[in-house]
């Protein structure tokens, strides 16, 4: 029209909540049995058909009428040239549009957005305003997008990022791209693999626990540094069941061994103290006979056993 092309919904009418076609059906329906019934005439049962009108009283039409009750706090999307969209009457609707929320309204950017529920700060607008989908407010969002589409997103947590550097920022969200947003998703792989595969980095945050359960082996490997910063406790703990190898794993041995065991600072300090007090009553045989006075480092000996507590570290511990 006038050189334009407009969208065509795929709802049996223009706006799903005034649909008449459930009505009138079961209308024609309860007035065909009727027909058959009392034997009415075949041109009172086309009247029906035609125009939804019956010989049924007023009270029976309107007790039919709340077989399909209207919603009009759900409003129509605002088209775009091109859009099809396809309407749900309580707020779920599939968009596939080539302008929706582009950069600049004019380059082909091919997208399909998806929405259940409707934002509810919409409800109270004015019957026949035109709206958008809202990834931030509506209840479920999936959107599909390409070229200069992009998307408002705003995050919701209010975690510093402080690991997670390098990442684009909401901003900075455009172009071919998958959007889902919800309370809360759920992704299941109910007989095989789930695989996340990322080209460049790959990011978590979450305000809440990040917890990982798993029935066998948990493995982990980069090319570059592993590094793991809290503000409280780094535990790793085998339950007695198991050991913890820091740096290669195998049969642990004595000196020059590849792997070796960890040392007890308090049973290292104990023997040292032990080593450090037999030092100092040290007697030596002479030609004369033996020393009367025990070691002449004795005061050496003691001023090392005072500083023995330095071995240990103030944040780093070990269980036997």
């Amino acid at each position: 029209m006038n050189n334009h092309y407009y969208w065509m919904p795929f709802s049996n009418s223009f706006y799903p909540n005034y649909r008449e076609d459930k009505l009138i059906s079961e209308i024609t329906k309860e007035k065909k049995i009727q027909t058959s019934d009392t034997g009415a005439s075949s041109a009172e049962y086309g009247e029906t058909k035609d125009t939804g009108t019956t010989g049924t009283s007023p009270s029976e039409t309107e007790s039919n009428k709340n077989l399909y009750k209207k919603n009009e706090k759900i409003k129509f999307l605002k088209p775009l040239e091109g859009d099809t969209i396809i309407s749900g009457r309580v707020g779920n609707t599939i968009r596939f549009s080539e302008f929706f929320l582009t950069e600049d309204g004019k380059t082909s950017s091919p997208g399909i957005y998806i929405r259940n529920k409707q934002n509810a700060a919409l409800d109270s607008k004015p019957v026949g305003e035109l709206i958008d989908e809202d990834i931030n407010l509506d209840g479920t969002s999936i959107y599909i997008t390409s070229n200069k589409t992009k998307i408002p997103f705003k995050e919701t947590i209010k975690k510093s990022k402080i690991a997670f550097t390098d990442f684009p920022k909401s901003t900075e969200l455009k172009g071919n791209q998958l959007f889902i947003n919800s309370d809360r998703i759920m992704l299941s792989a109910k007989a095989s693999e789930f695989i996340i595969f990322g080209k460049k980095n790959t990011g978590i945050i979450t305000d809440g626990r990040f917890t990982i359960d798993a029935g066998k082996e948990i493995s982990g490997h980069s090319n570059s540094d592993i590094i793991f910063q809290t503000n409280k406790n780094i535990i790793l703990n085998s339950n007695g069941n198991g050991t913890v190898y820091i740096g290669k794993i195998g049969t642990p041995g004595g000196v020059g061994a590849p792997v070796q065991r960890m040392v007890l600072a308090g049973e290292l300090i104990d023997i040292l103290s032990q080593l450090l007090d037999e030092l100092t009553k040290m007697v030596f045989a002479t030609p004369v006979g033996p020393t009367a006075a025990g070691s002449h480092n004795i005061m050496v000996f003691r001023s090392i056993k005072s500083q023995l507590a330095k071995i240990q570290s103030t944040t780093n511990f070990v269980s036997k």
